[in-house]
C-alpha cells in the first residue's frame, strides 16, 4: 500500500482500508475517537478553523490526523503549547476496535471509546474521557481533568495539577501527580497500585481493604487503610503480613493516601 496525504480545510469525510494504529494530535477543539466492529476507519472533520488539518496515511497502515503528523506527542506539545494562531478542529474518527490508539489536544475536550487495544489519552489544559476501553490505557495531562470509566486494563497515568478518576477493573496501576486529586474506585482487588505525589491526594476504593497492604513514604503524608490511620514522617506500613492479594505503594510530600473497601462507599 504506498503513501496517502490529505490536507483537510473544512467539513469532509474520509473513509480509509488497511489502518493498523491510530494517531490524533489537535491544538483545539473537540476530537471523539469511537471504536466500531466494521474494518473501514472512517474520518470526519465537522469543522476546521484557522490551521488545516493534516490526515497522512504510511504504507504500513499507520494512520496520523493532526494540526502536525510529523512529530511524536511530546515535540507536538513542545511546538504549540504556547501557540496563539488559529487551529480548531472539530474532528470524529470510526477506528476498528482492534486499532491501537492516541488522541490528545492541547486545548478542547477529547473522547476516546469502546478501543480493544492499547490506547493513549494525552490534554494539556483541555478536559478528556476515555469510556469502555479493554486493554492497557496511558494518561497525561497537565491541569486538564481527566476521566476514565469501565476499564478493563492496566492503567498509566501522570498530572501536574489536573484532577484524574478512573473507574472499572484494574490489575495494576501506575499514577503520579503533583498536585491534582486522585479517584481509583476498582470494582475488581488490584494486585498493585503505585502512587506518587507531591501535595495531591489519592482516594483508592477496592472490594476488600483489609487485603491491602500500603507502604507510604513521606515528610508529611498521611495513610489510611479500612479506617486505620498512619502519619508523620518516614515509612508507614499499614495491613496484613506475608502474601496479599493487593499491594500499594506510594511515595508522597505531603499528600494523603486513603484506601476503603467498597461496603463503605454502600453505605
Amino acid at each position: 500500500m504506498a503513501a496517502e496525504h490529505w490536507t483537510v480545510t473544512g467539513p469532509q469525510t474520509l473513509e480509509l482500508e488497511g489502518v493498523t494504529s491510530l494517531s490524533v494530535r489537535c491544538v483545539d477543539g473537540r476530537v471523539d475517537v469511537v471504536a466500531h466492529d466494521e474494518p473501514v476507519t472512517r474520518v470526519e472533520a465537522h469543522a476546521v478553523d484557522g490551521r488545516a488539518l493534516e490526515v497522512r496515511l504510511d504504507d504500513d497502515g499507520r494512520l496520523v490526523v493532526g494540526h502536525e503528523t510529523l512529530s511524536g506527542w511530546k515535540a507536538f506539545f513542545e511546538n504549540f503549547a504556547d501557540f496563539t494562531g488559529r487551529a480548531r478542529a472539530d474532528l470524529q474518527v470510526a477506528v476498528p476496535r482492534a486499532v491501537p490508539v492516541s488522541a490528545g489536544l492541547v486545548r478542547g475536550d477529547v473522547l476516546v471509546a469502546g478501543t480493544r487495544a492499547a490506547t493513549r489519552v494525552h490534554t494539556v489544559t483541555g478536559s478528556a474521557l476515555a469510556a469502555d476501553v479493554r486493554g492497557p490505557l496511558d494518561v497525561n495531562t497537565v491541569s486538564g481533568e481527566v476521566t476514565v470509566r469501565d476499564l478493563r486494563g492496566d492503567v498509566r497515568a501522570n498530572s501536574v495539577s489536573g484532577d484524574l478518576t478512573v473507574t472499572g477493573a484494574v490489575p495494576s496501576a501506575d499514577i503520579s501527580t503533583v498536585s491534582g486529586n486522585v479517584t481509583l474506585d476498582l470494582h475488581e482487588q488490584p494486585r498493585w497500585v503505585r502512587c506518587n505525589a507531591v501535595s495531591g491526594s489519592f482516594v483508592v476504593r477496592v472490594p476488600d481493604a483489609e487485603a491491602v497492604r500500603a507502604r507510604l513514604t513521606g515528610v508529611g503524608g498521611r495513610l489510611v487503610v479500612g479506617g486505620v490511620e498512619a502519619s508523620g514522617f518516614g515509612t508507614k506500613t499499614l495491613g496484613p503480613s506475608g502474601s496479599v492479594p493487593t499491594t500499594l505503594e506510594a511515595n508522597v510530600v505531603t499528600g494523603d493516601v486513603t484506601v476503603i473497601g467498597a461496603s463503605v462507599g454502600a453505605r
